[in-house]
């Protein structure tokens, strides 16, 4: 599971704090990342990190891109 509360800041997210707003989120294929009717969507290795960010084998690749020191 992701905890995607920390990337709902911003006019476009606003909306996305209503459950059920958040609730209507599809999966777009040429993004291949989770979006909204509302046009928000979030870059998928952030939805990667947030969901695997404890996993030790996989710091590197965080590192690398950004979401850790």
């Amino acid at each position: 599971m992701a905890d995607l509360s920390d990337a709902l800041k911003g006019p476009v997210f606003e909306p996305l704090k209503n459950k059920s707003s958040f609730s209507a989120l599809t999966i777009d294929g040429d993004l291949e990342t989770i979006v909204w009717p509302n046009g928000a969507d979030l870059a998928p290795e952030y939805v990667y990190f947030q969901a695997f960010k404890d996993d030790p084998e996989l710091q590197s690749q965080f590192k690398s891109w950004g979401y850790i020191a």
